[in-house]
């Protein structure tokens, strides 16, 4: 029986800050998303995948991920 590995979308790190609208004529910076992916804010982190030496995430996921930031 063989699994196969399904991520919605996936995308690079890299790409993110293209899916996101920039504020005061700036992008959101890669780093950050990093940080997203890796401490989180307030408890949350954005869903990754490591796949070989990439590190890739979804667009569902980062919809997840502001979704749950923003939640009150």
């Amino acid at each position: 029986m063989s699994k196969t590995i399904k991520i919605e979308d996936p995308i690079t790190l890299a790409d993110v800050p293209d899916l996101l609208p920039a504020i005061g004529g700036k992008k959101v910076s890669v780093y950050t998303v990093g940080r997203w992916a890796s401490i989180g804010v307030r408890g949350v982190r954005l869903e990754v995948h490591r796949i070989g030496g990439r590190v890739l995430t979804s667009r569902q996921a980062v919809e997840r991920f502001l979704a749950a930031i923003n939640a009150e």
